[in-house]
């Protein structure tokens, strides 16, 4: 969930939380304060029947109105407290059950006590309440709206800094060599995230380029030891005054020295792929490029006397030829040389899609390590870099690469 769906939804719940209890002390409020009023009106007709009563020495007139019910009972109580109480009672009238507030009290006239009973209609006093809270219920709920789009908006706006920081974030690529750059803020903690991914990423960059810089440069400073040395051993392969040990001893090491100019090479085509030395892009018919290299490797193929099934449609993609051919190369290099004896190897190209599978032993790699860099079974003598530039080649034009293992099959597919 986003930080500003959670906090709207926290400020949103707190805030109906919050007008609840609010409307529910308002309710009880007001509902008190009527009350009250009642108290007060039924009070003061009471003051007028006590004071008709020690003027005039009777009881003022019964009566028994809408907004009103004055009645006497005799009665030997003598105590006068006032007596607040709520009553329900049916009105024919009105056809319904009525709340009243009464007041019961006791007064003395000729000698005789008499409980009064005063009566007046929560009616008014019930609808003017349910007519207060539906009115603060609706000023509620649009102050919580109002507040809820007010700070949604706000909000945005203020999170933009962060937001575009973000984007930079994600977007970042040490191999596209794109910078992040942010936009000012006057907000001290957005401020202080700005300048702490600006210093990263400048670290970042700085030893990306120091260690790209070192493998570029060794990889150059090598081939001129690695050449002499070919040179010298062929010269000494070549002698006649040596003994078939020395020549074993001098094929290892011719060997070696070759193993060593084939990683340097890759080295440095890798150094080159990430620096985007090969940007310029043509258009490439893949299916005739795939041709060309089942001719090529067909005496390797005959060799180990691998069959071959290939299932190819016309399909023109938009790279570098080179990095085309380096892609098609390792591929099929690989399913020849990671293959069993009198195995077979199948060849799919479709308008979205290119699969090469072929017969082998499972691997003991992790099939979601085997594009990392050098990373190669037991049972191969590779150098562990041929599926890596393939990797980083795909990357350069957002192709996706995957392998699985399948039935005695390895199964690479180029998704276009």
């Amino acid at each position: 969930m986003k930080l500003l769906s959670k906090y709207n939804r926290i400020y949103l719940t707190a805030s109906i939380i919050v007008f609840l209890i609010t409307g529910i002390g308002y309710y009880y409020v007001v509902s008190y304060v009527l009350i009250d009023q009642l108290n007060h009106s039924l009070k003061e007709e009471l003051n007028e029947i006590k004071t008709y009563a020690h003027l005039n020495n009777a009881l003022l007139p019964q009566a028994n109105t809408k907004n009103q019910l004055i009645y006497y009972k005799p009665t030997n109580n003598t105590i006068t407290k006032a007596k607040y109480s709520n009553v329900s009672e049916y009105v024919i009238e009105e056809k319904e059950i009525i709340q009243f507030r009464q007041l019961k009290s006791i007064i003395t006239v000729n000698g005789h006590n008499y409980e009064v009973i005063i009566r007046e209609p929560q009616t008014e006093t019930d609808d003017l309440l349910q007519l207060i809270f539906f009115i603060t219920f609706i000023i509620a709920a649009f102050f919580v709206l109002l507040l809820f789009i007010i700070n949604r908006l706000l909000l945005q706006k203020i999170w933009m800094p962060f937001q575009y920081t973000l984007s930079q974030i994600q977007r970042f690529n040490l191999s596209k060599q794109n910078e992040i750059t942010v936009q000012p803020t006057d907000i001290t903690e957005f401020e202080s995230l700005n300048n702490a991914v600006l210093s990263m990423s400048g670290k970042v960059n700085k030893e990306y380029h120091s260690l790209k810089d070192f493998t570029e440069n060794a990889s150059h400073e090598m081939q001129t030891p690695l050449a002499i040395l070919n040179a010298r051993l062929d010269l000494l392969i070549q002698n006649e005054n040596i003994s078939e040990k020395e020549i074993g001893q001098l094929q290892e090491m011719y060997g070696a020295v070759n193993r060593l100019t084939r990683l340097n090479k890759s080295l440095l085509l890798l150094t080159k792929i990430e620096n985007r030395q090969f940007s310029e892009s043509e258009s490439i018919q893949l299916d005739q490029l795939i041709d060309e290299k089942i001719i090529q490797f067909s005496d390797l193929i005959k060799a180990r006397n691998i069959s071959i099934e290939t299932d190819i449609q016309p399909l023109e993609l938009k790279m570098n030829h080179h990095l085309a051919d380096i892609v098609i190369n390792n591929l099929i290099s690989n399913a020849i040389h990671h293959n069993l004896k009198n195995g077979s190897i199948t060849i799919s190209l479709e308008q979205d899609e290119l699969m090469i599978s072929n017969t082998g032993s499972e691997v003991s790699i992790d099939p979601e390590k085997v594009f990392e860099r050098f990373q190669k079974s037991r049972q191969s003598e590779g150098l562990g870099l041929g599926l890596a530039i393939v990797k980083q080649i795909c990357d350069q034009y957002n192709f996706i690469v995957r392998y699985s293992f399948v039935d005695n099959l390895h199964i690479i597919r180029l998704i276009f």
